[in-house]
């Protein structure tokens, strides 16, 4: 990634741009790679606020990995001090996922998903599933980045999963 993140700025440089302004960067770092002033927004706020007007009750905040917590869990204290659920994953080849548990309650709430991206939505679609078999009663998800496959595969796991 970071590799990447220097190519990227330093393309964006020679095309003349002289100032950035993104949303939740994958990696607050990435604007280390810049020399241009780069203004990163989080969108987190506002979507919190979206759910907290919402009203929901026993909600509980679930972090995609443990990369996550962190995130998830400065989220959940924001939604009315919220429990925290994580889910156990493993990766074993690269856009691979393999969901192994939910560490925390689910069963009978509604889970709010906190992650920074989706690309393959691999983890999307494997987290709805288990949190489904773990008794949730619904869940939401809120992500920063999604790609045009991740979207065709939420589309999907969406449909399959409509009779929850």
């Amino acid at each position: 990634m970071p590799i990447t993140a220097k190519l990227v700025a330093k393309m964006v440089e020679a095309s003349g741009v002289d100032r950035i302004l993104t949303i939740d960067l994958h990696a607050d770092q990435i604007q280390g790679f810049f020399n241009i002033p780069i203004d990163n927004i989080y969108a987190q706020p506002v979507l919190i606020n979206d759910i907290l007007a919402q009203n929901y009750e026993n909600t509980v905040v679930v972090s995609p990995d443990v990369g996550g917590v962190v995130r998830a869990r400065a989220a959940a204290k924001r939604i009315n001090d919220s429990d925290l659920a994580i889910i156990d994953k493993r990766r074993p080849a690269p856009n691979m996922v393999k969901v192994m548990n939910v560490l925390g309650d689910v069963e009978g709430r509604i889970c709010i998903l906190i992650d920074d991206m989706v690309d393959t939505a691999g983890t999307l679609c494997q987290a709805a599933s288990i949190l489904k078999e773990k008794g949730a009663k619904k869940w939401w998800h809120t992500q920063h980045m999604l790609c045009y496959l991740a979207l065709q595969l939420t589309i999907l796991i969406t449909l399959k999963l409509m009779n929850w």
